[in-house]
């Protein structure tokens, strides 16, 4: 008899031509709840370094927005998330380096 988990893997996972699972199914109406548990240690670790700059993050999906009032610390709290990303032993992410957008008020400078 099939565990739950076999009967679910493949309807919530993709494997790349692999026989295992890899990738979260994207579309799915279960994906961002599934996305959410598996990232909640990289979530708290975003949130301590926000705090830590002053700045606030939120995340949803593979989207990560942050917004404050300081320049310099929005640019340090960017370069900070590849080491945080690099130190998670699960799951294994990167980043998309051309999906980056900034946005500037009236006053402020790149």
């Amino acid at each position: 008899m099939r565990s739950d988990l076999q009967y679910f893997e493949p309807l919530l996972f993709w494997g790349r031509g692999s026989k295992i699972p890899q990738c979260l199914s994207i579309g799915a109406p279960t994906s961002p709840a599934i996305s959410n548990i598996l990232l909640y240690e990289f979530d708290q670790k975003l949130i301590e370094r926000a705090g830590d700059l002053g700045l606030t993050v939120s995340r949803y999906a593979d989207d990560i927005t942050v917004s404050g009032e300081s320049v310099t610390n929005i640019r340090k709290f960017e370069r900070s998330i590849a080491s945080i990303l690099s130190k998670l032993k699960n799951p294994k992410l990167m980043l998309n380096d051309e999906k980056g957008v900034s946005t500037l008020g009236d006053n402020d400078e790149w």
